[in-house]
């Protein structure tokens, strides 16, 4: 059980859309998309690249029969030498990074920003999806509190969640290829950090008045997800972060400037796999953006 929940604060760690941020808010009802342009998988070419490397935006939790079989990736993984994640979950510094930033004592919990009444609907919604109240879990990072809530079973209604990263990764493995991290996990936990309790405070506090509906926009983005269409799924991240631009700009912005010279250097020196969270592939800073303005082309792969 232990073991479970470690890897799952991993993942957790890597989930780059705040999904609290996005989805504590009473807002649009879920929908369903059609598939209209766009990929979440890219063939990278051109501008030295001698062989094509590929790009491919995951989500980072996801119920296992929605995912696209694993299997499928098998013909592009098994043509690069190497694989990329946001973080190397086999590094143990991951880990004990997580594990130190979640028991890691505050002189503040999210209770000092919220009324008793406030403090009451988010006991109650920790007692109905994560079967513990408050008191249980006062103590844990609220970063990981909102990710638990949004991922829980009940939440997400499946168990447990599946996980491309890990699948991709055990691929990886399998090829007896590297596989490496696009950064170290103190910049995620830097990013977590750089958002005050208080803040934490009040996303949580929205998710508790209205669980559910927030939860049906989450089911909505895995709706577009399933699509493929990585064009809409950015519009519908985008129209979420109106209201958060240092959200954006700390947690996606950033860091894909961080990730493009290590792209660049990697796929120049051999064929390379990278999965990256999907949210990180579109729009003005995204990965596919930058890249063709430095010269690359990329393939939208459907399957």
């Amino acid at each position: 059980m232990r073991k479970n929940l470690i890897y799952l604060l991993a993942i957790a760690a890597l989930f780059s859309i705040n999904v609290t941020a996005l989805f504590a808010q009473k807002t649009a009802k879920t929908m369903k998309y059609k598939a209209e342009k766009g990929a979440l998988l890219y063939e990278i070419t051109g501008n030295g690249v001698e062989k094509p490397s590929y790009l491919y935006g995951t989500i980072h939790l996801i119920c296992s029969e929605d995912m696209i079989p694993i299997e499928k990736f098998d013909q592009y993984i098994s043509k690069t030498e190497q694989m990329y994640l946001e973080l190397d979950l086999d590094d143990p510094n991951l880990i004990k990074g997580i594990l130190a930033i979640n028991s890691a004592k505050r002189d503040k919990t999210i209770a000092d920003y919220l009324t008793t009444e406030q403090l009451a609907k988010v006991d109650e919604m920790f007692k109905t999806y994560l079967g513990a109240p408050f008191e249980a879990v006062k103590q844990s990072h609220p970063f990981f509190l909102q990710q638990a809530v949004i991922t829980s079973p009940k939440s997400m209604n499946c168990t447990p969640p599946g996980s491309y990263d890990k699948s991709l990764m055990e691929t990886a493995v399998k090829n007896k290829m590297e596989v490496r991290g696009l950064e170290e996990i103190q910049t995620q936990i830097d990013a977590i950090n750089s958002i005050t309790i208080e803040k934490y405070a009040k996303d949580i506090y929205e998710l508790a008045e209205d669980p559910e509906t927030n939860f049906a926009q989450f089911r909505s983005m895995v709706d577009i997800y399933k699509t493929q269409n990585s064009e809409k799924l950015q519009e519908f991240v985008q129209s979420k972060m109106v209201e958060n631009p240092a959200f954006q700009d700390t947690f996606l912005d950033q860091r894909n400037n961080n990730w493009i010279p290590v792209i660049e250097e990697q796929i120049k020196e051999k064929p390379t796999f990278i999965a990256v969270g999907a949210a990180h592939l579109n729009g003005k800073s995204g990965l596919i953006t930058q890249l063709k303005k430095k010269g690359y082309k990329l393939k939208p792969i459907r399957f």
